[in-house]
């Protein structure tokens, strides 16, 4: 009887450490994918201000065939980071 309690304590000893490693695994990942949606934002916030600046003063010396490919394009970023949504 007593070399089944010890084989429980032991049993219950290593699946605490188990857990306790896939803890800190979860956690350091959390972390990771946290700093890398916060980069995301701050480069969604940039592109979102420079098509902005886009809108606003577009040049307007260029031939009209270079203004369909800008337009074509403010509206492909502003889908890509989902301006609109």
């Amino acid at each position: 009887m007593h070399e089944l309690a010890e084989q429980w304590k032991e049993f219950g000893t290593s699946t605490i450490h188990k857990l306790e490693c896939q803890i800190i695994d979860y956690e350091e990942k959390l972390i990771e994918l946290e700093q890398r949606q916060m980069l995301l934002l701050k480069e969604n916030q940039s592109l979102k201000s420079l098509i902005d600046q886009m809108i606003l003063k577009p040049n307007s010396n260029e031939n009209p065939a270079k203004d369909v490919n800008y337009i074509y394009i403010v509206f492909y970023f502003c889908f890509k980071i989902n301006y609109f949504l």
